[in-house]
């Protein structure tokens, strides 16, 4: 039986660790596609109205997780990260 007592700390050390290994492409091309996705989100919850509900916190949370899909759907070389999902198997 295996159990899994990872903590949350080893998680997020996890989750960094993957984010530097990411590989950015910058060119033309994918700015036109970052300026595209950018323009195609509805950022309406950040309006008065909805903002008075939120926290600071969550506000910024809420735009960083959208820039950062964005970003990361404009620049990130896909190849790679298809690569590292793919098991080794020899032969």
């Amino acid at each position: 039986m295996y159990i899994n007592i990872a903590t949350r700390e080893d998680k997020t050390k996890s989750a960094i660790r993957n984010e530097a290994e990411k590989h950015f492409v910058f060119n033309d091309n994918n700015i036109g596609k970052f300026e595209h996705y950018i323009g195609l989100e509805d950022w309406s919850i950040f309006d008065d109205q909805h903002l008075n509900f939120m926290s600071p916190t969550d506000a910024y949370n809420m735009f960083e997780r959208k820039f950062k899909t964005h970003f990361d759907r404009a620049f990130v070389v896909q190849d790679e990260l298809k690569l590292k999902n793919k098991k080794f198997s020899p032969g």
